[in-house]
């Protein structure tokens, strides 16, 4: 990571379609981040699970599913630019948020498992289109920069999205006992944004 902010803007302003493709994952890598410590606190304080049976739906099921969608979310990016990779992978990520709002309005810890296998699959090709993705911008002698810039926004998102998302599970709480899993449509709506605009980047590329 880059701790030049005169750097990180001269990539960001040279290369137009790059910043817009940073600004679409931080919108929706924020709205991913943003999903953790609510579901932690939501599993606890609504469904009374105990630390282990939490880290089994947060941890354990989308690693479990992890590897086995490696080979298809590969072949997949293998075979297009990753924006519109990111434009089909994104959904996934969208149908994950919006089963774990579903489960906590409805209260149904069934779908919270599924949520879990949703995560996993998003995870897996995340996880390629996080580490290789900006090498489909990047001219090869400035690959490293590149990246620089993606995992620096990276820590910015990671740093901000936790206390973003437990300040609004404690605001809404407040507003409305019962209400704090509300902040899950705040991830939904941000996974959205962030799904549509990597639709909007392919078209304008």
């Amino acid at each position: 990571p880059t701790l030049n902010p005169a750097s990180l803007w001269r990539v960001l302003r040279e290369d137009r379609n790059y910043a817009l493709f940073m600004l679409c994952m931080f919108v929706i890598g924020t709205g991913n981040i943003m999903l953790t410590a609510p579901l932690t606190l939501t599993l606890a304080d609504q469904f009374h699970l105990d630390a282990l049976a939490s880290m089994v739906i947060t941890s354990a099921l989308p690693y479990l599913v992890f590897p086995w969608l490696i080979p298809f979310w590969s072949r997949l990016l293998s075979r297009r630019h990753v924006v519109r990779f990111r434009v089909i992978h994104s959904w996934v990520f969208v149908v994950s948020q919006a089963v774990v709002l579903l489960a906590a309005v409805s209260n149904t810890l069934e779908l919270m498992y599924i949520s879990a296998m949703f995560q996993g699959i998003a995870f897996a090709g995340g996880s390629l289109a996080w580490n290789l993705g900006h090498l489909d911008f990047a001219p090869p002698h400035r690959a490293s920069q590149y990246m620089g810039v993606h995992v620096t926004l990276n820590g910015v998102r990671g740093l901000l999205a936790p206390i973003l998302a437990v300040s609004l599970y404690q605001a809404l709480g407040s507003w409305r006992p019962g209400g704090e899993h509300w902040v899950f449509a705040f991830s939904v709506v941000l996974c959205i944004a962030g799904a549509l605009g990597f639709g909007r980047l392919a078209v304008l590329m």
